[in-house]
């Protein structure tokens, strides 16, 4: 089989581009230094509050339960939310009426270490929409589908910000441990 000369041209940017990005320090997240035991996961990170607005907190403590799953005595850090929610109308119709609104979540986070003591804080944000319609019951359906939306978009996303921060935090106390 003969590739093209675009297709060479293809292969050829492609293996540039990955040599650029193991030039720069580009690693995966999930890959394991030398030295290191393993991969950077959630297993050691406790769930302890979720705090905020009483409407978002059932489902973003859902949402970051199926994330988390430490068993007995293996957390290393506490995790502790502050969510926030608003709804903004979207679309407006002539007569004044709101036909699609937004939502947003926000959730502040800290990251606890059980022993040190040491912290560290982010935020992450989340966006979902819902359409109002003619039936109360269908317009309440499809706010708290919204709802459960944009709290598993906000697991996912503080999901891999806490494991960019674990990644870093190994890799500095790897570099603390060979000075």
């Amino acid at each position: 089989m003969t590739l093209s000369p675009i297709q060479t041209l293809r292969c050829a940017f492609v293996a540039l581009l990955l040599g650029t990005l193991t030039a720069c320090g580009f690693q995966p997240l999930y890959a394991v230094q030398d030295g290191q035991e393993g991969a950077v996961t959630l297993k050691n990170v406790r769930l302890a509050n979720v705090l905020g607005s009483n409407s978002a907190k059932p489902f973003v403590y859902d949402a970051m339960s199926r994330k988390l799953s430490p068993q007995d005595g293996e957390a290393v850090y506490d995790l502790i939310l502050t969510a926030q929610e608003t709804a903004a109308p979207l679309a407006v119709q002539g007569d004044a009426t709101v036909s699609r609104y937004t939502y947003n979540l926000f959730a502040e986070y800290q990251l606890v270490h059980r022993k040190t003591g040491q912290k560290f804080n982010g935020g992450v944000n989340a966006v979902a929409s819902f359409n109002v319609v003619t039936s109360q019951y269908s317009t309440l359906f499809a706010e708290r589908a919204a709802r459960e939306k944009a709290a598993a978009q906000l697991a996912t996303s503080l999901e891999r910000e806490v494991l960019l921060q674990l990644k870093k935090e190994r890799t500095a106390s790897a570099k603390d441990d060979e000075k």
